[in-house]
């Protein structure tokens, strides 16, 4: 029984370092099997530039919400009044 432990744990020990240097063969930090793409830094930038505009949506949305609201009444009272 011992024996089989120590194999396993040689086992794992030679696979992880066998994706450690597969990983870091392939352009690094990445899972075994799945290669960097061609266009990898345009679409980690494209990426990025969608999350922070994303952020700037959620941030500046209560403002449109508001204007919206204050126009919608403006609206309203220029039908109702007829003016």
């Amino acid at each position: 029984m011992r024996q089989d432990e120590d194999d396993l744990r040689e086992r794992v020990a030679r696979d992880a370092a066998a994706a450690e240097a597969s990983a870091a063969a392939a352009g690094g930090g990445l899972l075994p099997g799945v290669s960097r793409l061609q266009r990898q830094e345009g679409v980690e930038d494209g990426f990025k530039s969608a999350v922070q505009g994303l952020g700037r949506l959620k941030r500046d949305m209560p403002a449109v919400v508001a204007k919206m609201e204050r126009a919608r009444v403006a609206g309203e009272y220029v039908v109702t009044r007829g003016r």
